[in-house]
C-alpha cells in the first residue's frame, strides 16, 4: 500500500478535517467515517497528476499512460472497441471476428469477409482499443498535450533557481523526502487522539541546518494566488498543521534535528495553458504561528469531544 493510499485510507485527523470540523462537529465525524464524501472526480485526479509528474515521475510512469487517439463514431464502433479490450479469446483473428460480429449484421458472411472488415476497423481504432485495455489494467490515461504541458511546467521549476532546489535539486549534504506520510498524536489534558499528514516534500539540510518543507500548488494566477486561493484554501493552516508532523517525526525518529529550523515554501506552477510559469512563496514565521494557535484551538475541542464521542453542536452561537 503507498502512502497516498494509506493517507485517504487512515482514520486519522488530518488538516483536511480541521476543515470539517470547523463546518460543524457531525459534518467532522460523518466525512472521517466515510458517511459522506468530499470532492472527488477530475479535479483531483488533475491536480494529482501535477503532483506526481513533478515529485514522482517513475510513480507517474507507472501509472499514467498517453493517449492520442481517434474516438470512435457511434454506438457500433463503440462496441466493437469492447469487445476487443475485453475478449478472452487468444488468436486475434478469433477476437476480431468475435467483436465485429458483436457490433455489426454479419448474416451469411464468410469468415474471410468478417475478419477483413474486423482488421480495417482494428487498424483504424488501435490506439482507442490500447487505451481501453490499459484503463482495464488499472492505468489512467492522459493526453499528448496534457503530458506536454507537465513537461514545459517541469522545465521551468528547472530554470527557476529556487524551485529547482526545492524540487530536483540534490545535494550530498541533504536528505530529500517526497510524499511523506506522518502518524502523530495531539495530547490535550491527558486524552489523545491520532493525527496524519500526507507531505509533499521535504529536505533536511545539514549544511545550513534547516528543514525545508514544500508544498506544490497550482494555480491560474499568479496575482491572485496570495490574496485569494491561499486564504481561501488557509494554506498556512495545512502548512503550520504539517509542521507540527514534521516535529512530531522529529521528536520520535530523529531527534539530532531538533535544532534545525524549519522553513516553509509553496512551489505554484500555472494552470494557464497560454504559458507555462512557476512561482515560489516563501510563508512568514508569523502567518505560521496566526495559523497554528488556530488548528490549536480546533484540536482541543476535537480532543474533548472524541473522548466523549459528543458530536452535536449543543452551544448556541450568537450573530
Amino acid at each position: 500500500m503507498n502512502n497516498n493510499t494509506l493517507y485517504y485510507s487512515d482514520r486519522k485527523i488530518s488538516n483536511s478535517a480541521l476543515g470539517y470540523f470547523m463546518e460543524s462537529p457531525k459534518y467532522f465525524i460523518l466525512m472521517l467515517d466515510k458517511i459522506l464524501e468530499g470532492i472527488s472526480g477530475a479535479f483531483l485526479e488533475r491536480g494529482e497528476a501535477y503532483h506526481m509528474f513533478i515529485l514522482e515521475r517513475d510513480e507517474f510512469e507507472k501509472t499514467y499512460t498517453v493517449c492520442d487517439f481517434v474516438k470512435p463514431r457511434g454506438e457500433q464502433e463503440n462496441i466493437f472497441c469492447e469487445k476487443i479490450a475485453s475478449s478472452n479469446l487468444v488468436e486475434y483473428s478469433d477476437i476480431i471476428i468475435e467483436a465485429y460480429s458483436a457490433a455489426y449484421k454479419t448474416d451469411g458472411l464468410p469468415k474471410e469477409t468478417i475478419a477483413g472488415k474486423g482488421l480495417e476497423k482494428a487498424r483504424k481504432l488501435s490506439s482507442y482499443i490500447a487505451y481501453l485495455k490499459q484503463s482495464k489494467e488499472g492505468k489512467r490515461t492522459i493526453s499528448k498535450a496534457d503530458k506536454e504541458w507537465l513537461e514545459l511546467l517541469s522545465n521551468e521549476i528547472i530554470n527557476n533557481k529556487t524551485a529547482n532546489s526545492l524540487i530536483y535539486e540534490r545535494k550530498p549534504t541533504a536528505e530529500y523526502y517526497t510524499e511523506s506520510y506522518i502518524e502523530w498524536e495531539y495530547t490535550f489534558e491527558g486524552n489523545s487522539i491520532p493525527c496524519k499528514s500526507l507531505i509533499d516534500r521535504f529536505v533536511v539540510d545539514h549544511d545550513t541546518k534547516e528543514i525545508l518543507l514544500v508544498d506544490l500548488k497550482t494555480s491560474s494566477s499568479f496575482y491572485e494566488f496570495p490574496t485569494k486561493s491561499f486564504i481561501k484554501y488557509d494554506y498556512a493552516r495545512q502548512l503550520a498543521f504539517y509542521i507540527r508532523a514534521l516535529k512530531y517525526w522529529i521528536s520520535t525518529e530523529r531527534p539530532e534535528l531538533a535544532d534545525y529550523e524549519i522553513k516553509s515554501h509553496i512551489v505554484c506552477v500555472s494552470t494557464d495553458k497560454r504559458f507555462a510559469d512557476v512561482q515560489v512563496y516563501a510563508i512568514s514565521k508569523e502567518t505560521l504561528k496566526e495559523a497554528d494557535d488556530r488548528i490549536e484551538i480546533l484540536l482541543q475541542e476535537i480532543t474533548k469531544r472524541w473522548a466523549t464521542n459528543n458530536w452535536t453542536s449543543d452551544e448556541v452561537k450568537t450573530l
